[in-house]
Parts: C-alpha cells; sequence; structure tokens
C-alpha cells in the first residue's frame, strides 16, 4: 500500500523512519516552544521535616506534594504532609491524605493507631464517612458470599473487588482467593466472557522466584515444559508467559472443535507440543531449513508447533499470538481430512483464527478480525481508492487455487476474508446461509473423489445456498466485496458504530438468533463499554442461551448504568422503551434468573446514596471539600454509576474548584523490575530518569508497571537525539494490552507529531500535528485522555485531539524509540 495515497489518513506502514519522512518531509514548522527546566532529585519525610522545623509550612506543604508523588504510599510521608497541610491551614488537604493513609493494607498498628487520631482531630463528621461506606459494603459482600455458593462467579468477584478499601476488604479477599483457587471456578469465569480479573494463584509464584528461574531457563536445553489437557507448552521465554500460553490454547482448542465441528465435546485429541523459542537465531538451529520469511510451521508427523518471539526479528508480540493460533489450527485440518484441500480452505481458516484476541485476564476472544487482513483485502477490493486493485486478484484466482503447500501472499487476504465472511455474513432472518455449506464443503474433502474445484465451490457457495441475487461466482464475488466494505467502516469507525451494532443485535435477537445477538453486543461494548442499550441487550441474550452468570452481570451493570439516565429517556433501538421501561423488564429479568440479586439490593442502595449525598454536603459546607468528593468516588466504587452522586460531585467541583486526581511518578527501580520490554533498543534506568538507545528495525517500547484507566493525563520531559541517516521517532506509549496492541504519540525530526495505533502487529500511522524540535532541546510532552478521545501537549500548547474508544486508553503506559537516542525524565501521570 503506497504511503503517499491521498485516500487513507491512517496509513500502514512496516518502517516508521521511512514512513515519517514521508508524512512530514517538506512541509512548514512551528517554532521551537521553550524547555522546562530539569526535575530535582525527589524530595524526602526529611526535607518536609526541615521545612517545617524552619518555620516554613506552606513550602513543606508544596514540597510534600510534590515527594508524594514519587512515593504516594509511604505512610511516614503521608505523616509528614497530614502535619504540613495541617500548619499550612489547609485541614481538608490534611484530611485527604489520611483518608489516603487509612487506605493503605500495610500500615503498622503504630502507623494505624496515630492516622486514626489525626482523623478524629481532623474530621468534622468523626467515623460517619467511614461507617456509611462500611455498611453498604458489609451488605455487598453477603450479596458476594450468595453469588459464590450458586457458582455465578462472575457476579461474585465483581462486587469483591468493591469491597476494597472498606471494613469488608479483608474477608473480601479470603473469598476471591477461595474462588481462584477454584479449577472450576476459574473455567466457569473464562468460559463467562466477563471481563473481570482471573488470578489463579496455582502459578503464582514471587517475583524474585520468576526471575531467578527464568534466568536458569533461558537456555533452550533448560526450556519450561507446561502441560496442560490438550497441550504441552515448551519455552524458553519466560514462566508467566509459558503459562499465559498454555491458558490460551486451551480456550483456543475448544475454539477449533467449535469451527471444524469435531469432538466438541472434548472427546479424545492427540497431544499437541508447541515449541516457542525465544530468538530467532534458536528457531534457526532447532529448526533447520525454515526460509527467513516463516513465522511458524505445523509439523503434522510430530503433531508439534513450532514459532519463536517474533520481537527479535523486527515484528510484535501479537505477531507471535497471531502465528500461534493460526499454525495451531492446522492440527485440526489433519484431523478434518488427510486429502488436499483447496488454499482457500486450508489457509483462509488457519487465518480466520488470527483474529482471536488474548485479553489481559487471561481469556481468550474470538471471531475477531485480525486487522492487517481486512485493511489489505479492503484494499484490493478497490474500496475507497481511484483504481480497482481487483485487476491482479480475484475471487477466481483464489477459489480455484488447489496444490499441495500454501498459496501465494496475495491470497492470504482474501482466505481469511472469505471464511470470515463465510461465518458472519447473515440474511434478513439473521441466517448466516454460508456457514452449514462450509462445514459440508469440508466434509466433500474427506473423500477424494476427483472433481472440478470451482465447480464444487459453486455447486456448495452459489446454488446450495440460493441467497437471492447471488447467481454465480461474479455474483458472490461483488456481494462479497460489498459485505467487507461495510465490515471495514464498521470495524475501524469510531464509538458511533455501538449504534449500528445494537441496532444489529436487536434485530438478530428479535429473529431468534440470541448467541449471534450476544456477539453483537459484546462488539458495541468494546465501542462503549457504558452502552444501556448494549449492556441490557447482551443480559437478555446471556438469560436466552442460560447463562447465568453473564445474565445476570450485565444486567446488573444495565441497570447501575441506567441510573444515569433521566427515567423518561426514550431508547431508539427498544421500539420506544425509555429507561424507566427497561429498568423494569430488568429487574423483572433479574428475579427470574436469582430472585436474590434484587431483593433488597435497590432500596438498600437508594438509602446508601442518599446517607453519602448528605455526607458530603456536610463536608463541602464545613470547607472540607475533598472529603466530601473522595466520599463521592468511594462511594461510587461500590454501587456503581449514579446521577445523584455524580450531580453532588459536579456541584461540589463547580463552587470549590478542586482536583481529587493524584499526580504519580512513573516508578522505574534500579533494574526495571516489572517492566516490558521490547523492540530490541537499550533501555538503562537511573533514578528517576530512564536513558533508551535504538539503532534500526521494529519500534523498541519500555511499558511501566502500571496500568490506568480511560480518564488520566500522562506526561514526561525528554531529548531526542537521531541515530543514523533514517530518521528518529520518540515519544510516548500508552493503553498497552496483553495481545501486544498499544497507542502511540510522538515526534520526529521530520518536524511532525502523530498518533499511532499498533494492532495485530502492524502500525497505523496518523499525523496530528506539526513541531519542529531541536536536537538535544528538552521537550515536556503529555497526552490527556478524557474517556473518549486523547489531546496531545508540547510543552503546554494542544498540537491535536484523536477520538477513542474507551477502553482503547486503559492500559500501561511508557515510552518508545527508534532510530534514536532519548532521554526520558520528570515523568508522571495524573488519574
Amino acid at each position: 500500500m503506497p504511503l503517499s495515497d491521498p485516500f487513507l489518513r491512517v496509513r500502514p506502514v512496516a518502517h516508521f523512519a521511512l514512513a515519517l519522512a514521508v508524512l512530514f518531509a517538506g512541509g512548514p514548522s512551528t517554532a521551537a516552544l521553550g524547555a522546562p527546566s530539569a526535575p530535582d532529585d525527589p524530595p524526602t519525610t526529611a526535607t518536609v521535616r526541615a521545612e517545617l522545623e524552619a518555620g516554613r509550612p506552606q513550602v513543606a506543604l508544596e514540597t510534600a506534594r510534590l515527594a508524594l508523588e514519587y512515593a504516594p504510599a509511604d505512610p511516614g510521608l503521608l505523616a509528614v504532609a497530614v502535619e504540613a497541610a495541617e500548619r499550612a491551614g489547609e485541614r481538608d488537604e490534611a484530611l485527604a491524605h489520611v483518608f489516603d493513609a487509612l487506605a493503605l493494607a500495610t500500615l503498622t498498628a503504630d502507623e494505624l493507631s496515630a492516622f486514626t487520631a489525626q482523623l478524629d482531630r481532623l474530621d468534622p463528621k468523626p467515623g460517619e464517612a467511614k461507617a456509611v461506606l462500611d455498611v453498604y459494603a458489609a451488605e455487598l459482600l453477603e450479596l458476594a458470599r450468595g453469588f459464590e455458593r450458586r457458582k455465578l462467579y462472575a457476579n461474585a468477584v465483581d462486587l469483591l473487588l468493591r469491597c476494597a478499601d472498606t471494613a469488608s476488604a479483608a474477608a473480601a479477599s479470603k473469598l476471591l482467593d477461595k474462588i481462584y483457587a477454584n479449577d472450576k471456578a476459574v473455567e466457569a469465569l473464562l468460559a463467562s466472557g466477563v471481563d473481570v480479573p482471573i488470578d489463579p494463584p496455582k502459578h503464582k509464584k514471587s517475583g524474585d522466584w520468576i526471575a531467578r528461574e527464568d534466568k536458569k531457563r533461558r537456555q533452550w536445553s533448560t526450556a519450561y515444559e507446561i502441560k496442560s489437557p490438550n497441550y504441552t507448552i515448551v519455552t524458553n521465554m519466560g514462566y508467566e508467559m509459558g503459562h499465559a500460553m498454555s491458558t490460551a490454547m486451551e480456550q483456543m482448542g475448544q475454539f477449533y472443535r467449535e469451527v471444524f465441528r469435531y469432538r466438541e465435546r472434548g472427546g479424545t485429541m492427540r497431544r499437541c507440543v508447541i515449541s516457542v523459542y525465544a530468538q530467532r537465531t534458536e528457531f534457526d538451529t532447532h529448526e533447520p531449513g525454515i526460509s527467513p520469511s516463516v513465522g511458524g510451521f505445523f509439523a503434522p508427523l510430530e503433531n508439534r508447533v513450532a514459532t519463536y518471539d517474533q520481537r527479535t526479528v523486527g515484528r510484535t508480540l501479537p505477531d507471535l499470538w497471531s502465528t500461534l493460533f493460526h499454525e495451531a489450527s492446522h492440527q485440526f485440518t489433519s484431523a478434518v481430512t488427510k486429502n488436499l484441500t483447496p488454499g482457500w480452505l486450508n489457509e483462509g481458516t488457519a487465518s480466520y483464527f488470527e483474529g482471536a484476541r488474548l485479553r489481559s485476564n487471561g481469556r481468550v476472544e474470538t471471531n475477531l478480525v485480525p486487522e492487517s487482513r481486512l485493511r489489505a483485502l479492503h484494499a484490493m477490493m478497490g474500496h475507497g481508492r481511484g483504481t480497482n486493485a481487483r485487476a491482479t486478484v480475484r475471487l477466481l484466482d483464489v477459489v480455484s487455487y488447489f496444490q499441495p503447500g500454501s498459496y501465494q501472499g496475495a491470497y492470504y487476504p482474501w482466505g481469511w476474508g472469505l471464511v470470515y465472511f463465510i461465518h458472519n455474513f447473515e440474511n434478513e432472518r439473521s441466517e448466516r446461509v454460508y456457514l452449514q455449506p462450509y462445514f459440508d464443503y469440508w466434509q466433500a474433502y474427506a473423500g477424494g473423489a476427483k472433481h472440478d474445484v470451482v465447480d464444487r465451490f459453486a455447486e456448495y457457495f452459489v446454488r446450495r445456498p440460493k441467497y437471492p441475487g447471488v447467481e454465480s461466482i461474479d455474483a458472490f464475488e461483488a456481494e462479497f466485496s460489498r459485505w467487507i466494505g461495510e465490515l471495514y467502516d464498521l470495524h475501524f469507525g469510531g464509538p458511533e458504530q455501538a449504534d449500528a451494532l445494537v441496532a444489529r443485535g436487536r434485530k438478530q435477537a428479535g429473529n431468534g438468533k440470541h448467541a449471534y445477538a450476544a456477539e453483537s453486543f459484546k462488539w458495541a461494548l468494546r465501542k462503549r463499554p457504558d452502552h444501556l442499550e448494549a449492556l441490557f441487550g447482551l443480559g437478555a441474550a446471556s438469560q436466552e442461551l442460560g447463562a447465568a452468570d453473564s445474565a445476570i452481570y450485565y444486567l446488573r451493570r444495565a441497570l447501575e448504568v441506567a441510573r444515569v439516565r433521566p427515567s423518561d429517556d426514550i431508547l431508539a433501538h427498544f421500539d420506544g422503551l425509555t429507561v424507566a421501561g427497561l429498568v423494569e423488564d430488568g429487574g423483572t429479568r433479574l428475579r427470574k434468573l436469582d430472585d436474590a440479586v434484587t431483593g433488597n439490593v435497590a432500596a438498600s442502595t437508594a438509602a446508601f446514596e442518599e446517607r453519602v449525598a448528605a455526607l458530603a454536603t456536610a463536608y463541602a459546607q464545613d470547607k472540607f471539600p475533598r472529603a466530601a468528593l473522595l466520599a463521592l468516588m468511594r462511594a461510587e466504587r461500590l454501587s456503581g454509576p449514579s446521577a445523584a452522586l455524580r450531580a453532588k460531585a459536579a456541584s461540589i467541583h463547580r463552587e470549590q474548584n478542586v482536583e481529587t486526581r493524584r499526580w504519580r511518578r512513573i516508578p522505574l527501580g534500579g533494574a526495571m523490575g516489572d517492566w516490558l520490554e521490547g523492540g530490541g533498543g537499550t533501555w538503562e534506568p537511573d533514578g528517576w530518569v530512564l536513558r533508551g538507545e535504538h539503532e534500526a528495525g521494529a519500534l523498541a517500547t519500555a511499558l511501566a508497571p502500571l496500568s490506568l484507566p480511560n480518564r488520566w493525563r500522562f506526561e514526561g520531559t525528554f531529548t531526542l537525539r537521531p541515530v543514523g541517516d533514517e530518521g528518529a521517532f520518540v515519544g510516548l506509549a500508552f493503553g498497552a494490552q496483553a495481545d501486544g496492541s498499544q497507542k502511540l504519540v510522538g515526534f520526529t525530526p521530520a518536524g511532525g507529531v502523530v498518533f499511532v495505533e499498533v494492532t495485530d502487529g502492524k502500525p497505523q500511522l496518523d499525523p496530528v500535528g506539526r513541531f519542529q524540535p531541536i536536537e538535544g532541546h528538552r521537550y515536556k510532552v503529555a497526552v490527556e485522555a478524557r474517556e473518549t478521545e486523547v489531546e496531545v501537549f508540547i510543552d503546554g500548547t494542544s498540537i491535536g485531539s484523536r477520538p477513542l474508544e474507551s477502553d482503547d486508553l486503559v492500559g500501561r503506559v511508557g515510552f518508545f524509540l527508534q532510530g534514536a537516542r532519548a532521554r526520558f525524565e520528570d515523568t508522571r501521570v495524573l488519574f
């Protein structure tokens, strides 16, 4: 795909430096902005104490604020910050620091006693906030216990996690441990499809143990061997990666069975060995004769998959997962038929599994789109372009390929697209009209009869389905192409596409296709996580499918979200139903599913909100707005979204102009501890400064052990010095997920500020604005996330913004560079 294509706003590239030169060479630029001064060494408790003893309480307070950015959980620092704030006349801030301290789980008995005494002295409503929160948390704990007894584990985990920072925290943690220690419970959590944390302890080891063991297992001869019911993972990529592969492959194995309709109930299957090397060089040594262009392979005689960490050849972690999911599926291809099959059926089906995504809780989500395949197919079909690229590849070329071995690379997007289309295309009755012919087509190749491969394709996908208007292979291709165009718009569209997905889900549910409806509603929630109609629709679809745990979870979430909508709002996709009507319907469904869910919960929650709102009003009137806002925030963590609590918080913010989010410095640590590194760069921590160097190849990244919600500000100061002749690229990374996807904002000496989205292992570049840095100068770059968009700042000046889906903003943050030396410092987040 040419980088100069004027019709493409977002451009996929293989090498950033070259692409950035194309994007920004020769254009206008701004003058360099003033650079901030270098930060001092972090202040300490002793520094703050010295200022207090010198009689400078205001300076002491400002020093404590900065010190807490570096050590927010230091009880000694919090204690002196309380004293500094109180002596500076900031009693509200002093009380807020007490609340922060009392939320720590590591306080000694003496520290707890001291902070409790400060609370009694400073709090104008002694013990009231804690009492209100603790009473409601105890009610949630009892509800969670009931869920656990009834094996509704997703709901139990959700409520137990809400009890943190309350008197019920210890009991909630104990019950969570019990759930995670139950293999059946963990299996149920993974199968539920609900995105609650899943943390089974049986594979958990301390960080020190893992570091020691990983060091012993770095050589292939001492690699880990991790066995699960159907797979043996052999890898020297590390303990945690090995177990992640093991968990993911068991889920994929079940999905393979469903797609191939092969022993779906878990009948005996020959154990598959999966060898994953930490380096390409090791792969070449132990798997000789494999082309450098091959990312992995399946050896049918050995029933073994071999691949490697593809970051070692300039690719990314998602490339490893997609290769693994692709190659492992060939075991089932061999099981279904021993005969030669058309290339699109074999490789297209394997490519279909590339869309599977490993979520942060270890759950694998399937039937998703591998974005590089969709982009390539969309372009080859000529969508949105001035010329028709189908002159070089046509559907007939692809379906007629019937030879041993893989077909040419240009056919792979077509093969994937065909299989994805077959699995997802629906008629007006929401019937997937090509799905049964696909299964029958596989069976046709179980026998070895001589046949015309094109005529057989026409028989199964044109003549048998009898879809209106599709009476030839050319007509099939036209419908296929039209559908891919719609899929492209839907997949790459913004949050507004959630409405289209909800409308589709409603249609599917109306046609009795509740499993398909659930897929559509889940997709809508990936676009907009709090979409009321999608939550309710998914709960109702799950109920129809007999998935009680999921149904209760999503209906509960829908009723919570409904609390922030006016009751007389009309829901566009629910035939004129109002929010109040949806709440009534949802309550009825919940009572039918599990009467204990609704019992007195609604009344209890309403009473809780009323008590918290009254408490917040009293705090604000006594000039303790931070205490008021903290109480409201903690209440919403317990009860879920609340219009009443949000309205109260908004009025306090408006009237008293306070901020409850905290600045936090990015922790480096002596050896970068739990940081994730990739791309071949060299990273050297030095106190609170990080130096990086990278010469060529894929981006080098360093991701901090810090995962953010979807509303934050991330900023850092850095210098840029190019390496080599191909330019440079450096900046901030955010939204990094377990599957390797992430977002980047950075700038280049060529004069551009760029937003980059890395998904499916492929970077997509999107120019944000113009900025001409000076080599060696220091610049502060910030990214502000506001739930559905990000805005980029350089030295306090806005450069531009981009819309993003809410869940794209959640994840780890860090730094990246390519072809450059960079020094990162003064890096912090507000959340």
